[in-house]
């Protein structure tokens, strides 16, 4: 409580009527007044003197956000226009009403400790709005640990925060321990989840202390003295799949509210959006670079990344190779099984071209039975070598489909850009080349390779 312009006299009756059981701050003057005092009072009591003029009243009020302003005056008139303006404003008579004083004060600390409330939820609403926006953000799985840091750990405050998707290549996707764990536990932490889920109720934080049961024989002591009993893990779901989870460790004497729960939920509802998402995501840029019969790059996709190729070689003076590939009579297999059986011999024959490159290497769909290879940094009789491999591995092939046992036969075509000083032939003369080597395949009886240097040196 803060009392201001009060004699001698008045001060001892309040020291007497509170005590000890309230904080009694005196100035002799509004001018005494400083923004501490004003933001730490949850009372301000003025004894509105003779010489206390209205102007310097409204000049104080202006200064206090206090819950409540007790106004201490036998002549109330001159200060009845303030009300208007300061709801704040109470009026006390002589002799003062302590009880009512008192009253205000129980009330004030109820308001402060319902604003402190009202502003611990404000905060954790922003934080969680700021937080959902970063995540809804995301377009790569990479963006998610700067998206939840450090936003993540600011709004749960606890001893461990850790995103694991045990499923995934790299199960760890976010892990904020300012106390330090240890490597081993967040391994045991990732093995154990998702089987340990497996048993119990999809829509329930897991506590730690029954996966440390599987583990008992293999905890060593020094890892206790993290308590893991303490710990709480909520699953993360695409729909009704549990894909990974948010474990938790709160800190020592750290309370788990209503507040929490709802918080930790929600964020997990969103996490399992955001998964969610990016698989679509993902599928939709499968969908638009991939054809959808064979697996392999569609036209488009496949003409766009030998662009870059082949900017990319020439600047470091490697070789291109590209090699067109075509199933020799495929009319007669669709004539003769059916449009789904030459669908079926479609995808063995791009399985076995894509099995027989390297990782680096591209292999797309680019008509109606015809692929294109693109062998990065192979030259024309590397690239010759590959075809007859790849041509004598289609002739052992045999596609069954239902009772029928098809045989297959393919034609290639190879050309090469090799760096030679003279002017580079652009991707759509490269692969013209191939195309002319190709038919020159077929010409000569199919089931063949044939590279178009051959062809050059034949004209010749």
């Amino acid at each position: 409580m803060l009392l201001v312009g009060a004699d001698s006299q008045l001060v001892s009756r309040f020291k007497e009527n509170f005590g000890r059981d309230v904080a009694l701050w005196v100035v002799g003057s509004e001018d005494s007044v400083t923004r501490e005092m004003l933001n730490v009072a949850d009372v301000v009591v003025v004894s509105a003197r003779h010489e206390f003029s209205t102007e310097r009243f409204r000049n104080l009020l202006l200064r206090i956000t206090t819950p409540a302003v007790i106004l201490l005056t036998g002549a109330r008139e001159p200060f009845e226009v303030l009300r208007r303006d300061f709801p704040l404003i109470r009026f006390l008579d002589s002799p003062i009403d302590f009880s009512y004083l008192r009253g205000v004060l129980d009330s004030s600390e109820l308001d402060r400790a319902r604003l402190q409330q009202l502003g611990r939820e404000h905060h954790r609403l922003t934080t969680l709005y700021q937080l959902s926006s970063a995540l809804l953000r995301v377009s790569d799985i990479s963006q998610l640990e700067s998206a939840l840091d450090p936003g993540l750990p600011k709004m749960l405050s606890t001893s461990l925060t850790l995103l694991t998707f045990p499923a995934w290549k790299h199960p760890v996707i976010f892990r904020h321990a300012p106390g330090g764990i240890s490597s081993r536990r967040v391994a045991m932490l990732s093995a154990h989840l998702r089987d340990a889920w497996d048993v119990l109720r999809p829509d329930l934080p897991l506590a730690w202390d029954w996966l440390l049961e599987l583990e008992q024989g293999e905890v060593r002591a020094e890892d206790r003295t993290l308590k893991p009993w303490s710990f709480m893990s909520v699953p993360i779901s695409r729909g009704t799949e549990v894909q990974g989870f948010l474990t938790l460790l709160p800190k020592p004497g750290q309370h788990v509210d209503e507040m929490f729960l709802q918080t930790v939920f929600v964020l997990t509802d969103l996490l399992g959006v955001v998964i969610q998402n990016l698989d679509l995501r993902t599928e939709l840029e499968m969908r638009a670079h991939v054809d959808g019969l064979t697996g392999v790059l569609n036209r488009m996709r496949l003409l766009d990344l030998l662009g870059l190729e082949l900017k990319r070689l020439r600047r470091s003076n490697a070789p291109l190779c590209l090699v067109m590939v075509d199933a020799d009579h495929f009319k007669r297999i669709n004539d003769t099984y059916g449009h789904q059986a030459g669908d079926e011999v479609l995808r063995q024959v791009a399985q076995l071209l894509r099995q027989s490159c390297r990782e680096l290497d591209l292999v797309g769909r680019v008509g109606g039975e015809e692929f294109l290879v693109g062998l990065i940094e192979s030259d024309e009789n590397g690239g010759r070598i590959w075809a007859e491999r790849a041509r004598e591995k289609l002739n052992q092939l045999r596609v069954k489909y239902d009772d029928e046992v098809i045989q297959i036969m393919c034609s290639f075509g190879v050309a090469a850009y090799v760096p030679d000083g003279k002017t580079p032939p652009g991707l759509d003369d490269l692969i013209g080349m191939a195309d002319r080597a190709l038919y020159e395949a077929k010409r000569l009886g199919r089931n063949r390779v044939v590279a178009h240097s051959s062809i050059a040196a034949g004209e010749a």
